[in-house]
């Protein structure tokens, strides 16, 4: 699912619903427990600028280790990567849109999820709330 973005905390979500389904990928699957959209705040720039994205339509993926952003679901909205100097830029008029950092091939971007006030009950199920997963990097 290469135009999939995936989140494992369930915290960061805006507009969440919940559904179940597979994602595979190779000889792995990961269970997908809804959709929805989340706001990111991403550092930009040598001044490092607050910028402010909503991602839509993500999965929920309980046991991702990590949190992964899809290239190709950027590049559909006109943002592209720049792998030469490690940027995001706007395919229009090639903005910079994130700084990339590289590490072990994967890109990272320096970002927060702007969480939402924690709801008293928001799943059916406490098993949401329960990861092992790295949730600080998005790749």
């Amino acid at each position: 699912m290469a135009d999939t973005h995936f989140c494992n905390n369930i915290r960061y979500f805006r507009d969440f619903k919940p559904s179940m389904s597979i994602a595979t990928a190779g000889d792995s699957r990961a269970e997908i427990h809804g959709y929805g959209n989340i706001n990111l705040a991403i550092k930009v720039g040598k001044q490092r600028l607050t910028q402010y994205l909503t991602l839509r339509n993500i999965a929920y993926a309980l046991y991702f280790y990590t949190n992964l952003i899809s290239a190709a679901k950027l590049c559909k909205v006109g943002v592209i990567i720049n792998q030469s100097i490690n940027y995001l830029r706007y395919k229009d008029n090639r903005g910079l849109f994130a700084n990339l950092t590289e590490y072990g091939g994967l890109y990272l971007i320096n970002t927060i999820a702007c969480l939402l006030p924690t709801p008293t009950a928001y799943a059916t199920s406490t098993r949401f709330f329960e990861t092992s997963a790295y949730n600080k990097v998005w790749h």
